[in-house]
């Protein structure tokens, strides 16, 4: 990968997102190009947007409470390498999601509960649909969010359809 990669937010609460996003080591560091949209109509006409305002190769869409600790972007760059090996023209990563037998699967921390739910899995696994709290794409894709979809609910499970229904990978990892 060539560059940062680009972290995008669409953003309705700034004390949300100063606790969380922006405190987020990778975020403090400047190890990622980050673009906040404000007052969107919805989350797949945010991302849009946002598709046509950053140049990263990677883009990772995150709810605004999201806190990525120290390391998750090396072992997000970890994960890219697994996906890549298995098949090179993915088109997105979820850390948590629906796999393509119905098992829920990914480990993640949970604000709303103070803890960590899932189970951790051992490598990359097919989706058919992911929690939106973070959504990473490979821009070669040339994917992009239903912008008739609305609101922000949904658009993770859209997303991973949209994908294969064009015979590209979503993984869960």
């Amino acid at each position: 990968m060539n560059g940062k990669m680009d972290l995008v937010a669409a953003v309705n609460d700034e004390a949300t997102l100063g606790r969380n996003l922006l405190a987020s080591d990778m975020v403090a560091r400047g190890c990622v190009n980050l673009h906040v949209l404000r007052d969107a109509v919805s989350a797949s006409r945010a991302y849009n947007a946002a598709l046509d305002a950053t140049m990263g190769e990677i883009v990772i869409f995150a709810h605004q409470d999201v806190y990525f600790p120290p390391g998750w972007l090396h072992r997000l760059q970890g994960a890219i390498a697994d996906v890549s090996a298995r098949d090179p023209d993915w088109a997105l990563i979820g850390p948590t999601g629906v796999s393509t037998d119905g098992r829920h699967l990914g480990r993640v921390w949970s604000s709303s509960q103070n803890a960590c739910v899932g189970d951790p899995i051992a490598g990359p696994e097919p989706a058919q649909s992911f929690d939106e709290l973070v959504i990473v794409m490979r821009r070669a894709a040339g994917l992009r969010f239903d912008p008739d979809l609305p609101g922000f609910h949904l658009y993770g499970a859209d997303i991973v359809q949209t994908a294969r229904a064009r015979g590209l990978g979503a993984w869960i990892c």
